[in-house]
Order: C-alpha cells, then sequence, then structure tokens
C-alpha cells in the first residue's frame, strides 16, 4: 500500500470478501495464494459513503492491493476502509486453511 495514504474519508466496505469475477455459485471466493494470478479479482460487500454510489451492496472495480492488517483495500478507481469480512467468507477461508490476514499485497494481473 502507499505510504502516507488517508483513507479516513474514503468509502468504508463491511462484510466484504474478495471474489473472482464472473462470480459462480459455489466459486465466487478467491484464496490468497490465488489472488497473484487472476485478473480482475475484485472485491464484494456493502459500502457506504462512496463519493459516486448509494450506500448498499457493490462489486468494485478490479483490485489492485489489499492489506487487511491496514484495513485498506485499493480497487482500480477507489481505496477503501475495510470493516468486517463477511462471515462466511471467513468460514470458506478456514475450511481452505486460510484466514483473511493472509491477503497483503499487490494484486497482479
Amino acid at each position: 500500500m502507499e505510504e502516507g495514504v488517508n483513507v479516513a474519508m474514503d468509502p468504508k466496505l463491511d462484510r466484504w470478501a474478495v471474489v473472482q469475477p464472473p462470480a459462480v455459485k459455489g466459486q465466487e471466493y478467491m484464496a490468497p495464494e490465488l489472488r497473484v494470478f487472476l485478473n480482475g479479482c475484485r472485491l464484494t460487500g456493502y459500502v457506504t459513503r462512496h463519493p459516486s454510489l448509494p450506500d448498499g451492496p457493490i462489486t468494485t472495480s478490479r483490485l489492485v492491493a489489499i492489506d487487511v492488517k491496514e484495513k485498506v483495500a485499493r480497487t482500480k478507481n477507489t481505496t477503501y476502509r475495510l470493516a468486517d469480512p463477511d462471515p462466511d467468507f471467513v468460514a470458506w477461508l478456514k475450511s481452505q486453511g486460510k484466514g483473511v490476514e493472509d491477503f497483503v499485497g499487490e494484486v497482479q494481473g
């Protein structure tokens, strides 16, 4: 992530998950180790305070970087403050032997 970015005014994304497009039922989520291989992974969740979208469910533009420890994600168009991840996403990650803390770094593709 960029040093010194002030995300206090950025939109907040709650109940978020990393997904692969197009989302196919049963294959929606993205494992951390795959994020560098899949072109176009995105975030889904519930946004508030977005400059051009109403509050509610969204799928973001292409994910560029994510740091769950810093609670920030950057997409092609917007930087988001990350709130709590989607519980179903967390459960799916756990079933894969992973956790949301594994999502840190630049996304290639």
